[in-house]
This record gives structure tokens, C-alpha cells and sequence, in this order.
């Protein structure tokens, strides 16, 4: 009886040990990669859980990016990824004519991700506006509004006037529906 409460302790991993499963890599240039996430194939709790190590070039290091994706990796805890997105805009360019470009950032795994509350949606300037849109049934629609009147409008580009942030409520994704300069 002894014998086996023995064995029983040596072939279970001790709590303090992370998991990884052997021959799999654990690291992409300076980020650690715990499981149940992998790089490569078979090295993740499912293909959701999937990274791509990618190597640009020699002189840089290599980018952590999610699943097959563009989504670069900045850093992994045990309950968040840090990630960045395109930057969605529209401004008027020197001539007066509208130029931008909108975006949006679709995580693809609602069974994995959500977005943190820790995220911000900002809008910067005046009368402008952006609405967000979540993807679950509950049909969430928000977004922000800068307005100023003109006598109160900033010269200079990015002084802090007409700077609207609002803080992400828990949804699955996100989609911008529209942007107005």
C-alpha cells in the first residue's frame, strides 16, 4: 500500500510545474508559450489553442502571432494575450478630401478569447464618431462621439481636446460599423 502512494506521487506533475508536452517548443523569441496553448502542430489543447512562431529575418526576433493570422503576440499571462490591432481611421487630408482606413479585429475563437475589459475604444477629435458592434444575439450596438464647436476646435493635431474613450463591456467580438470624420 505504501509502494503505491509513492508512485502515485512521482508519476503526477507537481502543481508548481507547468505543463508542456515533450518536443514541442515553449518559447517564441522571449515569450513563453504555457500550455494549453502550442506552437506547432499537436502541441496545443486543440487547434484553437494554436500559435505561429514567425521569423521575418535574421536580425529581428521572431513574431508570436495567433493561429495562422497577422495578430502579433506581445505577451502571455496565465488569463490574458496582448495583442495589437490595426488602428482604424478617417481624417481629411491637406486637399479636403476624405482618406482613412477602417478595420476591425475578429478573434475567430469565441470559444478561446473574449476581449478584456482592460481595452479601450477611443475616439479622438472633433464631431467625429464611431459605433462598435458585438456579434452575439444580444444584438450590442455602442460607441463615441467628439463634438466641439468650432470656436473651441484644437489647431494642432492630437493636443488632448475631443478625446472620447469608452470602456468594452464582455462580447465575444467586436465590429466597427461605421467612422466619421
Amino acid at each position: 500500500m505504501l509502494f503505491h502512494f509513492i508512485l502515485f506521487l512521482f508519476t503526477f506533475p507537481r502543481p508548481w510545474q507547468p505543463f508542456k508536452v515533450l518536443g514541442c517548443p515553449t518559447h517564441c523569441g522571449n515569450i513563453r508559450v504555457p500550455y494549453p496553448f502550442g506552437i506547432d502542430t499537436d502541441c496545443s489543447l486543440t487547434k484553437s489553442y494554436n500559435f505561429t512562431c514567425s521569423n521575418t529575418s535574421s536580425d529581428e526576433s521572431p513574431n508570436l502571432l495567433l493561429g495562422n493570422s497577422s495578430i502579433r503576440i506581445y505577451n502571455i499571462s496565465d488569463s490574458e494575450l496582448r495583442i495589437s490591432t490595426i488602428v482604424s481611421y478617417r481624417c481629411y487630408n491637406q486637399n479636403g478630401f476624405e482618406d482613412g482606413s477602417v478595420s476591425w479585429t475578429g478573434l475567430g475563437r469565441p470559444e478561446v478569447f473574449t476581449f478584456s475589459e482592460k481595452n479601450r475604444f477611443t475616439v479622438v477629435g472633433c464631431d467625429d464618431y464611431a459605433l462598435v458592434r458585438g456579434t452575439n444575439e444580444d444584438g450590442f450596438r455602442s460607441g463615441c462621439f467628439g463634438l466641439c464647436q468650432k470656436t473651441h476646435a484644437p489647431k494642432e493635431q492630437c493636443s488632448g481636446a475631443a478625446v472620447v474613450k469608452y470602456r468594452y463591456p464582455k462580447v465575444y467580438h467586436f465590429t466597427i460599423l461605421h467612422l466619421t470624420p
